[in-house]
C-alpha cells in the first residue's frame, strides 16, 4: 500500500478538476510539466532560513503533493513504527494535528494503524493550520484518494484555522485537547516567527493533555530554528514530573518510495531546482504524559 503512495496522489490530482483540467492542460503529462515553475518556487522558498510560502495557488499545492508530501507521510510512519509496542491505541482515536497543511501525518498514522493497531476502527481528527482554508484542495486528495488506500477504518473530524504564534491560541480548544490521545506537530517549526509565544502555547498544551497521551514534534534538520525549538521543549519537559521522553533523536532515512516514470520525465527531471529527494533528514521528540517516579525520568537528558 505505502509503496504505491505516488500513484494515489497522482490519481487524486488527475481526478480533481481544481488541479488537472483536460480542456486546459490537454494531457496529464502536460499538466505535470506545467508544475515545474511551482516546484522550483517551493524549492527556492524552502532554502531560506525563514520560510514564507503562498500555498493558495493550486499549482503550488500540486507540486508540494508530488515533491514533498510522500516523504512527510513516510516521516510520520517511521517515527511511529520505532516504538510500536507503546502505542496501545483504543478502538477510536482522537488525534490533533498542528500545522498539518494537506495532512501527510494523517496518512502516515493510517499506514501505521494498518500494520500495528488492528483494534483501532476509527479516528476523529482535529486539523489545525494557519493556512487551513488554502490547503482545502490538497486535504481532499488526502481524504478521498490517499487515506482510504492505506487504512480501512473510518475518519471524521474538523479543520480549523490556528496560529501557533498567537498568544493563548489553544484556549478555545481546551476541551478538545483534554480528550485527545495523540498530538502531532510536523514540519511547521521552520515557519514559526514568534518562538517564545509558541513555547508558551505548547506549555499550555502540556498542562491540558490527558494522562497516557502522546505528543510528537518532528521537523527537518535543514533549519537551525527547528533544533532550537525542540531543545527548548525538551528542557521544559525535563522540568516537569508528568512527562517522559520516549524517543528523542535524529534520523536520516532513504526514501522507500519509487517515483513514477511519468513524474521523472515531466516534473522532477533532475534539472536545477527539480531534483528528486532520495533521503529524509529530520529530528523529533516523542513524549508521553503519565505519573512517573524520578527513576522513570532519568533518561530524559539524552542528547540529540
Amino acid at each position: 500500500m505505502m509503496e504505491k503512495l505516488y500513484e494515489y496522489i497522482l490519481e487524486g490530482l488527475k481526478n480533481s478538476p481544481d488541479f488537472y483540467n483536460p480542456n486546459l492542460h490537454q494531457t496529464f503529462e502536460s499538466y505535470l510539466k506545467s508544475l515545474q515553475n511551482a516546484a522550483k518556487y517551493l524549492w527556492k522558498s524552502y532554502r531560506s532560513n525563514t520560510v514564507k510560502v503562498d500555498y493558495s495557488d493550486p499549482q503550488v499545492q500540486a507540486a508540494y503533493l508530488i515533491r514533498y508530501y510522500p516523504h512527510y507521510v513516510q516521516m510520520t510512519w517511521e517515527i511511529l513504527r520505532l516504538s510500536p509496542e507503546i502505542f496501545t491505541f483504543p478502538e477510536q482515536i482522537n488525534a490533533c494535528f498542528f500545522g498539518a497543511g494537506p495532512c501527510p501525518e494523517v496518512a502516515g498514522l493510517s499506514q501505521f494503524l494498518t500494520e500495528h493497531s488492528q483494534q483501532t476502527k476509527s479516528i476523529i481528527v482535529q486539523i489545525y493550520d494557519i493556512a487551513s482554508e488554502q490547503w482545502k484542495l490538497s486535504r481532499e486528495v488526502t481524504k478521498n484518494f490517499v487515506v482510504p488506500k492505506l487504512w480501512k477504518g473510518d475518519i471524521s473530524g474538523v479543520v480549523r484555522k490556528l496560529d501557533l504564534c498567537s498568544p493563548n491560541t489553544f484556549d478555545p480548544i481546551t476541551e478538545v485537547i483534554s480528550n485527545c490521545h495523540l498530538f502531532i506537530f510536523q514540519n511547521c517549526l521552520n515557519e514559526i516567527w514568534n518562538t517564545s509565544t509558541t513555547q508558551e502555547n505548547i506549555k499550555f498544551l502540556l498542562d491540558c493533555a490527558p494522562l497516557n497521551s502522546f505528543i510528537i514534534i518532528g521537523d527537518l534538520l535543514a533549519y537551525d530554528q527547528n533544533r532550537r525549538i525542540l531543545e527548548d521543549i525538551a528542557k521544559i519537559d525535563n522540568q516537569r514530573n508528568d512527562y517522559q521522553i520516549i524517543e528523542r533523536r535524529e534520523l536520516e532515512i532513504p526514501s522507500s518510495l519509487r517515483i513514477p516514470e511519468i513524474v521523472r520525465q515531466n516534473l522532477l527531471t533532475g534539472e536545477d531546482g527539480l531534483i528528486p529527494r532520495y533521503r529524509i533528514r529530520f529530528l523529533f521528540l516523542m513524549i508521553r504524559k503519565g505519573e512517573y517516579s524520578s527513576e522513570d525520568l532519568l533518561d530524559d537528558d539524552i542528547p540529540y
